[in-house]
Formats: structure tokens, C-alpha cells, sequence
């Protein structure tokens, strides 16, 4: 895991890491979003599932900057983004 393992990390991402994310200078590239499953009557409860995703702000950031990172990182996985009509 990205921070060893330790309590806080989500998608093997360290929280910090999105929080810095979260809170980009120049806008938030990712945000928070809850969904809610319909009340389970075996579990007596409505089940939220908590998730991130990328802003537009954070797409057009990755579809940017995808080129340089993956020459600075070349061993991370991270997929080539789509092409936006119009580039």
C-alpha cells in the first residue's frame, strides 16, 4: 500500500495524498461522493458507499500532464486518457 498499509489509505492512495488532491491549488482535481443502496430489511439499515472521482478540472489536469508523469514514473501503471473531439 502506498503508505505502508496504514490505517487511512483508500485505493492503496495514502489519505494525505488525497487530500492534496482534494485541495489543489488551482481547484479540487477529485471530490467526495456518497451513494445510498435502498433499506435492507435484513440488515434493519440503508447502506452509503463512499467514493472519489476526478473533477473536470481533474481530467483535463491528467489528460495534460499524463505524458510527463509517465516519463517521470515509468513504473507506475496508469492508463493513457481518452482523446477529447476537438484535440
Amino acid at each position: 500500500m502506498a503508505s505502508g498499509g496504514w490505517y487511512g489509505d483508500y485505493g492503496n492512495v495514502s489519505w494525505n495524498t488525497w487530500l492534496r488532491l482534494r485541495d489543489y491549488k488551482d481547484g479540487d482535481l477529485v471530490e467526495e461522493y456518497i451513494t445510498t443502496k435502498p433499506y435492507n430489511q435484513t440488515n434493519a439499515r440503508a447502506i452509503d458507499a463512499h467514493w472519489i472521482r476526478l473533477t473536470a478540472l481533474g481530467e483535463e489536469y491528467y489528460r495534460e500532464n499524463w505524458a510527463r508523469y509517465r516519463e517521470l514514473y515509468p513504473d507506475v501503471e496508469a492508463p493513457e486518457p481518452e482523446k477529447v473531439e476537438g484535440e
